[in-house]
């Protein structure tokens, strides 16, 4: 037996050693042995980046809207949302039944898609030159609430 390995089993040190070698292997390696079904299908991937899109739409339109009030000039936003899109397909009602209406994409038939419908503001959250002013902060709070239809308690402002 390797002279290291006696020395460890005398010191009791082979016990937490063997658990971080383990460990170590388990980062390296199980990423792989995740289960396929695990993995995101097209729609997912879609429905992420739609509503990524929309997610950075919506920062944009805010900080475009923010610069417009007097004073302030750089702005930061972020804006945080109630889950994901909900997806709306055409379908077909024949007596009592009903069935999805499908189109041939790539050789698979698919269900026609007729409304996306995007998820709710949770909050929105501003930092901006002069957002510690209290008017600054307001005026800020109060024009993302009448804009967004959201409660004020949803918006936060702070300066930068």
């Amino acid at each position: 037996m390797p002279k290291w390995i006696v020395m460890l089993r005398e010191r009791k040190q082979i016990l937490p050693i063997l658990i971080g070698i383990l460990g170590f292997l388990l980062l390296i390696f199980g990423g792989n042995m995740r289960n396929h079904t695990n993995n995101p299908t097209a729609d997912d991937t879609e429905s992420y980046f739609s509503v990524r899109f929309y997610t950075q739409d919506l920062e944009d339109r805010i900080e475009a809207l923010c610069r417009q009030v007097h004073g302030i000039g750089e702005v930061h936003v972020l804006v945080t949302l109630e889950g994901g899109s909900e997806y709306v397909y055409a379908e077909n009602y024949s007596g009592t039944s009903q069935s999805f209406l499908l189109t041939a994409k790539d050789g698979t038939e698919a269900p026609i898609l007729v409304q996306e419908i995007y998820p709710q503001i949770r909050g929105i959250a501003v930092v901006c030159s002069r957002g510690d002013d209290t008017n600054v902060r307001l005026t800020i709070t109060e024009l993302l609430s009448a804009a967004f239809g959201i409660s004020s308690s949803r918006i936060f402002v702070a300066g930068t």
